[in-house]
């Protein structure tokens, strides 16, 4: 038994399937299944089970197997960093980001993991969702920080956490009233929002269309900062994201969530689709995924 093969394993099971799990892995479906093969003959039992619905599941002695294997590869991952990290000149990770996602929970994860490793310089540089994508894409940069949707065909990426979108009003507006917000208000009021390279813009405007509202766009701004602004002039209602308004603080102004969860602002991290890591950026992606995983999933 050695490491491969319990990473291999655990991906089966997460997958609950040996197609997928090959394709996440990206090895052969037969390679696969020969190392899980090879597995079971080693231990001299059986690992997984078909169900009718779930697919592969694990057996009694599996499930055994499951949970020290995740102890295993943490200890093995650390002891990865370690020696990657000892073995490292002072090197910088390039890293893109989608305005608002540093200052979120982000940022302090980001500052952990400088004081983890030293030997890193850490270069982030924001840029609006399709100019952050772009720069991974064309290899400027080995990570980023995007929102979603993710495209899988260009894409390796791990969700983060989730916000809810909002309208801004000022306290004087009619819908200051309100406690959420709808896509109807777009019927009375004009609206303020980002430009074509966020994608804050696309999913509203493909929900108004889903809704058959049209909604008469005041201004597209170049920055969520704008949007505020303006929506506290009365020029309109804003488009933003609670936590982004919320920390904005501008006086008389009202927050009113979306409760649909298809207007949610998410947050991944990203690579482009296939793309061999750096050790230091294989370690950045190491760390930022178990701190997200370990933190409860916020939607303000």
């Amino acid at each position: 038994m050695d490491i491969k093969q319990l990473r291999y394993f655990m991906e089966v099971s997460r997958q609950k399937s040996f197609r997928k799990a090959a394709e996440t892995l990206y090895i052969s479906q037969q390679g696969l299944s020969m190392s899980i093969l090879r597995l079971e003959s080693e231990l001299s039992c059986k690992l997984f089970k078909r169900a009718a619905r779930e697919g592969l599941i694990l057996t009694e002695q599996g499930q055994f197997l499951y949970t020290h294997a995740e102890e295993i590869n943490r200890h093995f991952e650390e002891c990865e960093e370690y020696f990657e990290q000892n073995s490292m000149k002072e090197k910088t990770l390039f890293i893109s980001s989608a305005f608002g996602i540093m200052p979120d929970s982000i940022g302090k994860l980001l500052f952990d993991f400088q004081l983890e490793h030293q030997n890193t310089l850490v270069s982030v540089k924001e840029y609006p969702d399709k100019n952050c994508e772009d720069a991974i894409d064309n290899d400027e940069v080995e990570l980023g920080f995007s929102l979603g949707p993710i495209s899988s065909k260009r894409f390796d990426s791990s969700f983060l956490f989730s916000r809810n979108y909002c309208f801004v009003v000022p306290s004087s507006h009619p819908f200051a009233a309100e406690k959420t917000a709808s896509l109807d208000m777009l019927r009375q009021a004009p609206l303020i929002m980002v430009n074509e390279d966020f994608k804050m813009h696309h999913i509203l405007m493909d929900s108004c269309r889903k809704r058959g509202v049209e909604p008469k766009i005041r201004f597209l701004a170049g920055e969520i900062a704008s949007v505020h602004r303006l929506a506290q002039m009365n020029y309109g209602i804003g488009l933003s994201v609670e936590r982004v308004a919320l920390e904005t603080g501008a006086p008389n102004i009202c927050i009113l969530p979306f409760e649909d969860p298809d207007l949610m602002w998410s947050a991944y991290i990203v690579k482009k689709r296939g793309r061999v890591l750096s050790a230091e950026a294989k370690a950045f992606w190491r760390h930022i995924v178990r701190h997200a995983e370990a933190q409860p999933e916020t939607q303000t």
